[in-house]
């Protein structure tokens, strides 16, 4: 997609998915955040914000850094998905409705996410 492709070439992104790995290992990155990042990414990106939304997640996903998950419905933390480019699609586009559950759709970082972000934060320190 040449709005995505475009934004890598930016390093827009690259910033995207840093903020997503951060933000998910200290809690959650919400999808609907990660769709509001494209929104804001310009007038190009605004027109496919939600599928540049899903290709983030997929990567970031396939990758090993993130899952998928949702809440539980029993209230006792969250449930991980496996779920596909159209139903994520779905599940991010069903937050944008006014009478749906905001928030309801996330990531949270794996194993190898966690340890990345040890890594990034030891750059950091050393700047």
């Amino acid at each position: 997609m040449k709005a995505y492709e475009n934004l890598v070439s930016t390093g827009c992104v690259g910033s995207f998915k840093r903020d997503s790995i951060l933000d998910a290992s200290s809690d959650a990155k919400f999808l609907s955040d990660i769709r509001g990042a494209f929104m804001d990414a310009g007038d190009e990106a605004r027109l496919v914000a939600t599928e540049c939304a899903v290709m983030l997640i997929e990567d970031l996903v396939s990758k090993g850094f993130c899952n998928l998950a949702a809440w539980s419905s029993e209230g006792t933390g969250h449930l991980i998905l496996d779920l596909g480019s159209d139903e994520i699609a779905r599940a991010i586009d069903w937050e944008q409705d006014p009478g749906s559950q905001p928030f309801g759709y996330f990531l949270v970082t794996t194993e190898l996410g966690d340890d990345w972000v040890k890594r990034y934060d030891t750059l950091v320190a050393e700047l």
